[in-house]
């Protein structure tokens, strides 16, 4: 990515030394208004059209070194903290970068609040609900009839 981004770099350079050359020949009659007119606008199109994919680019780059960086912070805060008897403000800050508490809803009656839990560099992790445990702890628990073989005679 860093190679894309330095040549990219580079070519835009180069496109703002030739507009302005291109300019000039234009303006002393060196080359026909057409042409001119046709160079300029390929000249510009691809100028805007690196601007835009190197900041796209330098965007990637930021976000992947504020991305190991948040990995980094979290591994440190998970080795610091691994006998962790109480979850203190410090120990929130570094492990968890932010809390989503949802609005309330009434299932069976009782008052239900959706907490999400966004961590250090992982984010949001999907956790499977009760009942998703259940069902799959069910399934462990039956017997595998299809996929099993018989046991061999001794």
């Amino acid at each position: 990515m860093r190679q894309r981004l330095e040549a990219d770099r580079k070519r835009l350079g180069e496109l703002q030394e030739l507009l302005p050359r291109l300019y000039e020949d234009y303006a002393f009659k060196r080359i026909q208004e057409d042409f001119y007119d046709k160079m300029a606008v390929m000249y510009t199109t691809e100028q805007k059209d690196l601007m835009r994919q190197i900041a796209e680019t330098e965007k990637r780059l930021s976000e992947t070194a504020n991305e190991k960086i948040d990995l980094r912070m979290l591994l440190t805060g998970l080795r610091k903290f691994t006998d962790v008897g109480e979850l203190t403000p410090e120990i929130v800050n570094m492990l968890i970068k932010r809390i989503e508490v949802h609005n309330s809803e009434r299932i069976d009656g009782h008052l239900k609040v959706k907490v999400d839990v966004y961590f250090t560099a992982v984010g949001l992790l999907d956790l499977p609900t009760e009942d998703e445990i259940q069902a799959l702890m069910a399934e462990m628990q039956q017997p595998q009839t299809k996929h099993e073989k018989p046991a061999a005679s001794a």
